[in-house]
């Protein structure tokens, strides 16, 4: 560790935080950490572990540099076959990678709490705050995601009220009572036999229900939140403002949740706003070449929409 940082049981004062990566997400979770200490307090001191699925030697040397006094950065090589071996069907924007997260309370068994961000995730703020919400006995804090509002069929078959269903990007998690009630287990068990349209959201939220803390959107604003705004879903945009470059910078995390990464597509002041962190990663001399949005491609979108609409 680096000097001056110990383990949070030593340390009520350091911010432990994970996330999970692969090659592929590598460039994006080193972005989103530059973000993190870019928006920190200078007394503030954070322990960010990577759970990294089978990630080169040269992605382990950039995503080191980040280290510092007050930062300390370790990398985890994990094998999801140690964990996990079913057949998983996987989506085209989620890799299967994602479930470790499954698996996180007993592969950081040393801690009690931590607080677990998606690699695609701009971090606004310092994250003390956050980090300091009472959980009681609850598995988790988290903000809304409107999925069950858009597909009601999909909440009918969760059985989870659409108000309590929640975002798996951004967590907070009680990594001390997850193990005393054998959670990891159950997730596997549902992942086997349940609704699994999302990779490991439907059963994160199947199971951990009803013992999740609704925290505020702006601790997860998700971009493509502005473009489905909903009549019936009031509850979570309330004090969240109209524009969309006003939304981003009131949000403390920002996530970009949907396939259009502003990594990859030109999506305007999105993209602006993310290579404003890129450009200061480990990452900075890789130029991007970015594809633009289609009308083709929108149409596949709200196609796909429809069609979810009667798949559950």
């Amino acid at each position: 560790m680096a000097r001056g940082l110990r383990s949070n049981a030593m340390n009520s004062d350091l911010i432990n935080i994970l996330f999970i990566t692969d090659e592929n997400y590598v460039m994006p979770t080193s972005v989103s950490i530059t973000s993190i200490i870019l928006n920190k307090l200078p007394s503030t001191k954070y322990n960010i572990t990577v759970l990294a699925n089978q990630i080169s030697e040269d992605s382990i040397k950039k995503l080191s540099l980040l280290k510092s006094q007050t930062v300390e950065i370790n990398i985890k090589q994990v094998d999801l076959e140690q964990y996990i071996n079913i057949n998983i069907l996987q989506t085209s924007h989620v890799t299967k990678t994602a479930l470790l997260k499954f698996f996180i309370p007993y592969i950081m068994s040393d801690e009690d709490k931590i607080l677990y961000l998606d690699s695609d995730t701009i971090i606004n703020c310092d994250l003390t705050e956050l980090y300091s919400t009472q959980l009681g006995t609850n598995y988790v804090a988290a903000a809304f995601d409107y999925a069950l509002v858009k597909m009601p069929s999909l909440e009918k078959s969760l059985q989870i009220p659409k108000d309590k269903y929640f975002n798996s990007g951004v967590m907070l998690l009680n990594l001390k009572q997850l193990r005393q009630d054998k959670v990891p287990e159950k997730l596997i068990e549902y992942k086997k036999n349940g609704n699994n349209y999302f990779m490991d959201q439907n059963a994160l939220n199947k199971v951990f229900y009803p013992n999740a803390v609704m925290i505020s959107w702006a601790y997860n604003y998700y971009n493509v939140t502005k473009e489905n705004r909903l009549n019936d879903s009031q509850y979570y945009y309330k004090n969240m403002p109209n524009s969309l470059t006003k939304a981003i910078k009131k949000a403390k995390i920002v996530h970009f949740a949907d396939r259009k990464k502003p990594w990859i597509y030109q999506r305007g002041y999105l993209t602006r706003f993310y290579l404003y962190y890129y450009k200061k990663s480990p990452f900075a001399s890789n130029k991007l070449i970015l594809k633009k949005i289609t009308y083709t491609e929108q149409y596949k979108k709200m196609l796909k929409f429809c069609l979810l609409q009667n798949s559950f």
